[in-house]
């Protein structure tokens, strides 16, 4: 039998045998993730909330910059994320609902060739896009 609860007007099933989150009401529905939209990332990019800001997140803006995509549940935004966004929440900067979730960004790399043709350098590049996954594949997979 399952047990609900009301918290912070936030249905809870505290046995966790379906998505800790039953309603999405603060959750942006797939179809309505759509370009052109923007958002904010909030996370720890390089650590960086952790070592300068005191323990506190830093916030990025983007926009949206494909739709999602139905067979992986996931879409691109044009939002710089960097190693530590990972997890970090992707919310729509209008209604403030969450949209989803950073999971990777595409890194790319800038190559220097002689008059030769032969690389002389290589280095990392962020592409400035970003992989997410939608809220309601986040809802579906929490347990």
């Amino acid at each position: 039998m399952s047990e609900i609860a009301l918290y912070q007007n936030y249905i809870i099933d505290t046995t966790l045998t379906e998505p800790a989150v039953v309603t999405t009401s603060l959750f942006e529905l797939s179809q309505n993730i759509v370009e052109g939209t923007g958002v904010i990332i909030i996370g720890y990019p390089l650590g960086l909330g952790s070592e300068y800001g005191g323990n506190k997140p830093v916030s990025r803006i983007g926009i949206i910059a494909q739709e999602p995509n139905p067979e992986t549940n996931t879409f691109i935004i044009d939002g710089m994320a960097s190693h530590g966004n990972s997890g970090s929440p992707v919310f729509n900067s209008e209604n403030q609902k969450l949209l989803g979730m950073v999971t990777s960004f595409k890194p790319d790399r800038i190559l220097l060739y002689d008059k030769e043709d032969i690389l002389r350098a290589s280095f990392p590049y962020n592409s400035g896009l970003t992989i997410c996954v939608t809220a309601e594949m986040i809802n579906r997979i929490i347990p």
